[in-house]
């Protein structure tokens, strides 16, 4: 059986973000905020690391770079998969999901080793979802973020905030013998609410070794009725990044 969404959504269906997470199908999860330490033109900050919690597990890749002073641009990667023994919900699934995101965006450092930055992205992804009774979905999505962010730091820690305000939105999908209620009445809340704004935040803190850093993230959605529609609330991470312009001074 074949099943869309009446625009196209579960039949023809959100910086990270829609994807089959767990032992439960879920249908978003986080990404890291971009929380990039920028001082001058050609500034430039890479960063990849591991993602897990609320059943999922993955990776995500990141980089900024200041082509002038005050400007920038980032690009982002995040990709998850299932964890079988995790799950927050109740319907067994596994399944995976991506998301690419690009954005530009301003900064302004601040004394005492610290940096403001304002950032405008969008990011378009996938989420595929395999059901216990042999179904599949795949749902594709675009987010639309404004994303503040603080750093500072000083000789061998840096702490950054980061929040970003998003807007989700289903474009397309489709939906393959499913024939579990549930997990249809979830989907059915998913296209009736269209498409969703929320808050974001991650935090961020490690340890330097210029021009290198690890760290360690937290990831979350501040607030909602998350479970409604199966949506992951928050994921860890530990990440090392690299200030790549220092490389070459």
């Amino acid at each position: 059986m074949y099943a869309p969404f009446k625009r196209g959504i579960l039949g023809g269906a959100v910086a990270v973000i829609l994807f089959g997470i767990g032992c439960t199908p879920q249908y978003y999860a986080p990404n890291s905020v971009q929380t990039p330490y920028l001082e001058d033109q050609h500034s430039a900050h890479l960063r990849t690391g591991l993602v897990n919690g609320s059943g999922q597990s993955g990776f995500e890749l990141q980089a900024a770079y200041s082509p002038v002073k005050h400007l920038h641009v980032v690009g982002n990667y995040f990709s998850v998969k299932v964890n079988p023994e995790d799950s927050e919900f109740s319907t067994p699934s596994s399944g995976n999901g991506r998301m690419l995101e690009g954005g530009i965006g301003g900064y302004l450092p601040l004394k005492q080793n610290q940096c403001l930055s304002m950032t405008l992205t969008y990011g378009n992804g996938m989420a595929y979802n395999q059901y216990a009774d042999g179904g599949h979905s795949t749902l594709r999505f675009q987010r639309y973020a404004i994303t503040p962010a603080y750093v500072v730091q000083n000789r061998i820690f840096r702490f950054g905030l980061g929040l970003r305000i998003s807007r989700l939105d289903y474009y397309s999908g489709d939906i393959v013998k499913l024939g579990q209620p549930d997990e249809l009445a979830v989907l059915n809340r998913i296209e009736r609410k269209d498409h969703f704004w929320f808050p974001e935040s991650t935090i961020n803190m490690g340890i330097r070794v210029e021009p290198f850093l690890m760290s360690l993230n937290w990831n979350s959605l501040l607030f909602g009725e998350y479970d409604r529609y199966h949506f992951a609330r928050r994921n860890f991470g530990v990440s090392i990044s690299c200030d790549v312009d220092k490389l070459f001074r």
